[in-house]
């Protein structure tokens, strides 16, 4: 497996590394998209995240911490990834406008995927990828629509990265949480995995607080 999750980040390595061989004059032709595509974004992630709440709902996930925690639901992981992929043009805009990527920027597209991954490649989903996925696609929604037309959506500039904040703060406490239960009250810890996206979760909200904070300086 460890072969696979490599796979990603090596990719995006290289695709960072085509795009900045190209340059923004080439790529300059893909600004005329971007708008249309940070709306089909928002759009999907909209859904998606309502459809994702509907499943936790029908699944009885919503009641209790032990159930939002410990019950894993049917869900669709391989979309979920496709999805991390296709968001790899979030780089090629940024170069395309004359800009190099920032470190959180890159990290988080090339890791992002191999996290997935985990999930995707298992007999089946944990009980909080759901979660994180419905998490994800919230801030996702924000995020883009903001991009998708700054001017109309213009108060959610200064909360999406709070929301990204708050995202990742919620996924440190219930992955600690979950493994805190392993073995014990009828709770599906893979704690392997939990391990893996507890680091992964830690980081980002290590680093989102540190752009919150630039930010208010």
């Amino acid at each position: 497996m460890i072969p696979l999750l490599a796979a990603p980040p090596l990719a995006y390595a290289a695709y960072v590394a085509l795009l900045l061989r190209l340059g923004p004059e080439r790529l300059a032709p893909l600004l005329a998209v971007r708008q249309r595509y940070n709306r089909a974004l928002a759009l999907y992630s909209a859904l998606a995240c309502a459809q994702g709440v509907g499943i936790l709902a029908r699944d009885g996930r919503l009641g209790s911490a032990h159930a939002l925690v410990c019950i894993p639901s049917a869900s669709w992981p391989a979309l979920w990834l496709a999805s991390k992929f296709v968001e790899y043009l979030d780089t090629a805009f940024v170069v395309a406008r004359g800009r190099l990527p920032t470190r959180l920027h890159a990290l988080h597209h090339a890791l992002t995927p191999a996290l997935v991954m985990l999930d995707t490649l298992a007999p089946r989903p944990s009980p909080l990828f759901l979660v994180a996925t419905v998490l994800n696609l919230a801030t996702h929604t924000c995020m883009y629509a903001y991009y998708s037309d700054s001017a109309r959506f213009a108060p959610l500039r200064e909360v999406v990265t709070r929301i990204q904040i708050g995202q990742h703060a919620t996924m440190v406490c219930l992955l600690y949480g979950a493994m805190g239960l392993a073995d014990r009250d009828a709770c599906e810890v893979p704690v392997g995995r939990y391990k893996v996206a507890l680091v992964f979760f830690a980081w980002q909200l290590a680093a989102f607080l540190r752009l919150h904070v630039a930010g208010r300086r």
